[in-house]
């Protein structure tokens, strides 16, 4: 995660000119990890139980995973945008991970409700 908070603020840095680049980091990763966390229990729930998971079941997941990145980096946050981590001495590696969680979490973001409809349809 280390590699893609850092990823991810060197693009809210260096591409959007915002006033506290640390926040919309962390917001950012854990609005993905959160609607893909939510999305695949959506699923499992629709699968197992023919009924999709509450709203406020959506909230928490997105709350809590803001809560603990927010914690967990506030500390590092520091540490971490000092130096680019590497991966195995490649700095294409990490932008790799990086691009392919942010399309995972787009991919959950757009195609998550047409697959929990599709589901839900085979229920009736």
């Amino acid at each position: 995660m280390d590699l893609i908070y850092f990823y991810i603020y060197r693009f809210y840095k260096t591409r959007v000119s915002i006033s506290d680049p640390h926040l919309y980091t962390v917001l950012a990763i854990a609005t993905l990890a959160a609607l893909s966390v939510a999305t695949v229990s959506d699923w499992i729930s629709i699968i197992y139980f023919c009924r999709g998971i509450s709203v406020f079941l959506w909230m928490l997941f997105f709350v809590s995973s803001a809560l603990i990145f927010h914690v967990y980096y506030r500390s590092r946050k520091k540490k971490l945008v000092k130096k680019a981590p590497l991966l195995f001495g490649n700095e294409k590696i990490p932008v790799a991970i990086t691009i392919a969680f942010v399309l995972i979490g787009l991919f959950f973001l757009f195609q998550g409700p047409i697959i929990s409809h599709s589901l839900m349809s085979k229920c009736r």
